[in-house]
């Protein structure tokens, strides 16, 4: 009787040992850590910088890119009669927003960023105005510099401004976003009130487009009704940026998904359960089997 007692009051003590680990065995883990938010400082650079009426009836969005041939056409011949009939009469707010198609390209948009949100548009300008100059030059950089100065940005700040690693993230990230966004593959490219439209438009198609989304009294004076569709020019299909991949953004990691929880407690219990039969059963054999010779 003696063993008997013995061997219940070690069974017992095992059983109770079992099942108090089956509690952390089935614990579920924790959430991973979230993810880390983008640097600091990108989000400014990315503003954009408006034209016109905070408040207008059509908001377009311009994406270019300042070695595009097309984009030049529209900025030198076409943008300043939109400008007059539309940004400066209060029905459009106009948005440039960047979309480099090469290194050189980058090098320009962020020359123009730098130059400061007052100078902004004006840089865009002279850029354009002087693409066919700058771009054939055999230090197209160098080029870059010599109209930054007639602009206010010294050579020391040009270089600063090359060499910003923030800015060129930020400039590289605005064509991701345009891609990601509005599947803009060429320039120039112009979302009006959230409609994609791609080509340098002509004045009269443009304000096709733009006065049928304003209230008649406002359309622009004096626009055709419905001009024939003159050829429009092909937009400029962008080759990738020759930046080197070090400074094109980082895209941000996507956060693992949570790892699945240890089976539950019902497996872990069997296993216990079954330590604990075998044990039973052992012992049994153990003190009750026929007696030894």
């Amino acid at each position: 009787m003696r063993q008997i007692n013995q061997y219940l009051a070690a069974l017992l003590i095992i059983a109770a040992g079992t099942f108090a680990t089956l509690p952390a065995l089935a614990q579920t883990p924790q959430a991973p850590p979230a993810t880390p938010a983008p640097p600091a400082g990108v989000a400014p650079v990315l503003e954009d910088i408006p034209l016109g009426k905070a408040d207008a009836p059509v908001t377009i969005i311009e994406y270019a890119s300042l070695t595009c041939p097309h984009c030049a056409h529209f900025a030198n011949d076409i943008f300043d009669k939109v400008k007059a009939a539309y940004i400066d009469t209060g029905k459009v707010k106009w948005i440039y927003r960047d979309f480099p198609l090469d290194e050189v390209a980058l090098r320009a948009a962020m020359m123009a960023r730098c130059g400061g949100a007052e100078h902004y548009y004006g840089f865009i300008e002279l850029i354009f105005r002087q693409q066919q100059h700058w771009i054939q030059e055999k230090d197209p950089l160098q080029a870059l510099a010599d109209l930054g100065r007639l602009g206010g940005i010294t050579p020391e700040q040009f270089k600063a401004c090359m060499s910003n690693q923030v800015v060129e993230n930020a400039v590289l990230q605005s064509r991701v976003n345009a891609q990601k966004q509005f599947d803009v593959d060429s320039t120039p490219t112009f979302i009006i009130n959230g409609e994609k439209h791609a080509g340098a438009l002509e004045f009269p198609d443009f304000s096709k487009v733009v006065d049928a989304l304003l209230p008649a009294a406002q359309a622009a004076p004096g626009a055709p009704a419905a001009p024939s569709a003159p050829s429009t020019p092909a937009a400029s299909t962008p080759a990738a940026p020759a930046t080197p991949a070090t400074s094109a953004p980082a895209a941000t990691p996507a956060t693992p998904a949570p790892a699945a929880a240890e089976s539950g407690g019902f497996p872990t219990l069997w296993v216990a359960l079954g330590v604990i039969a075998v044990i039973v059963i052992g012992g049994g054999i153990f003190l009750f089997g026929p007696a030894k010779k």
